[in-house]
């Protein structure tokens, strides 16, 4: 669905966020870094700051899953949490 609104609106910021959610999900990485940089460059574009602000701490969140192991990963989204 997410790309769908992105074929419609290519600038739609939080399809792009959500699309790297769901990147995350499936654990590629290279297409979650990809959405992010897209978010920034609109929020660059639009002189967007809460959307630029938006795509930076979103990275720092993807960049500190990215080498998590499963055992960490399950320990930070799974209850009880840790």
């Amino acid at each position: 669905h997410y790309r769908k609104v992105i074929e419609i609106d290519p600038n739609h910021l939080q399809a792009h966020l959500n699309l790297g959610s769901v990147y995350e999900r499936m654990k590629n990485w290279e297409k979650v870094l990809e959405e992010i940089e897209i978010a920034q460059k609109i929020g660059k574009e639009t002189g967007n700051p809460q959307a630029l602000s938006i795509a930076e701490r979103k990275l720092k969140f993807f960049k500190g899953r990215m080498n998590m192991t499963a055992n960490k990963m399950n320990r930070k989204t799974q209850p009880p949490f840790d």
